[in-house]
């Protein structure tokens, strides 16, 4: 069954035994699955910083110490996706594990901002993320935001955003 359901929970598992007139809770569940040598572990390892990110990331740290965070309006932007990849499959260790997806699922993104007095507006979109529609989302709800958070003064406030190159482009 856990071969079938590797990305389901050990109480899901103990629900669909629990079906079949077993009673048996979810530790004891996951006690025979880590017995047979299967552990919820992630189905990929990928390393998501590398030492020249690390050390950029330092020198930006140190060059930002005297910074009045008061006055930083940050931003991002997220995807929810309606077939996401689980974040853990049973699986052995040194096995590895192949989770279906769906190519072009339905998607949402979601473009935020937030400084330290508070949040935003936030702006719903499912196009791709462009420079053009960066300068849209700025107009619609970065300036109103910022407005609402740090008053009428142009001057008060800095955007703060991360080394996407649409953030750094030209137009933008």
């Amino acid at each position: 069954m856990t071969k079938r359901l590797r990305s389901s929970s050990s109480a899901k598992i103990s629900t669909l035994i629990s079906k079949q007139e077993t009673n048996i809770s979810s530790a004891t569940v996951r006690r025979r699955l880590n017995e047979q040598g299967l552990h919820k572990l992630q189905p990929l390892k990928k390393p998501l910083l590398s030492d020249t990110h690390r050390l950029n990331r330092l020198k930006w740290a140190k060059n930002n110490k005297k910074t009045d965070w008061t006055k930083i309006i940050f931003t991002d932007e997220t995807t929810i996706s309606l077939f996401g990849k689980p974040k853990k499959v049973w699986r052995q260790k040194g096995e590895i594990v192949k989770v279906p997806t769906v190519k072009h699922s339905i998607q949402v993104h979601i473009w935020g901002c937030f400084s330290e007095e508070g949040f935003g507006n936030i702006y719903c979109f499912t196009d791709n993320l462009n420079a053009e529609l960066l300068c849209k989302i700025y107009k619609k709800t970065l300036l109103p935001s910022a407005k609402k958070i740090f008053g009428k003064d142009d001057n008060s406030w800095k955007l703060q955003e991360d080394n996407d190159p649409k953030h750094r482009s030209k137009k933008s």
